[in-house]
């Protein structure tokens, strides 16, 4: 069975018994890293477009990319999960995958307008209230799904 299935009795294990764990170690490495890349080439992007306005307010570049920790500390669970979580259903991994990338698109349609208009770096203070409280769902989260889906042994 595909490892994107959305039964709820299939396992990771089972929907991962094709791939080996050399693999999922090095999607687990390689996803973070090309979500730092992307972050830092808009970045660099926005920069070369209009250097005066990026240097007037160097903080606007950290307002675009403050996207990024969610979808790492995201990522970071799904790979958990495969690496450890075997029994959990592949029913969660999946919706752990629709909650970062909204999560992630939450976040850039919140630091768009705070770059576009932000004149003061006050303006970061609810995009950085909005990051820490998606964070902390994802930490608790990954907690809950530890706890859950564990093996006794």
């Amino acid at each position: 069975m595909p490892c994107w299935s959305s039964s709820s009795t299939t396992t990771i294990e089972e929907a991962n018994s094709g791939l080996s764990h050399g693999y999922l170690w090095a999607r687990a490495v390689m996803a973070p890293l090309l979500l730092f890349a992307g972050a830092l080439a808009l970045a660099y992007a926005l920069y070369r477009l209009d250097p005066v306005y990026v240097a007037s307010s160097p903080w606007r570049l950290l307002v675009v990319v403050s996207w990024t920790p969610y979808m790492t500390l995201g990522f970071v669970v799904m790979s958990y999960m495969d690496l450890s979580l075997q029994l959990a259903p592949v029913a969660a991994r999946n919706a752990l995958l629709v909650i970062t990338c909204a999560g992630g698109i939450l976040l850039m349609m919140v630091s768009l307008p705070v770059y576009a208009y932000g004149r003061h770096a006050s303006a970061c203070i609810p995009l950085a209230c909005v990051l820490a409280v998606q964070l902390a769902g994802l930490l608790a989260l990954w907690l809950w799904l530890h706890r859950t889906y564990r093996s006794s042994s």
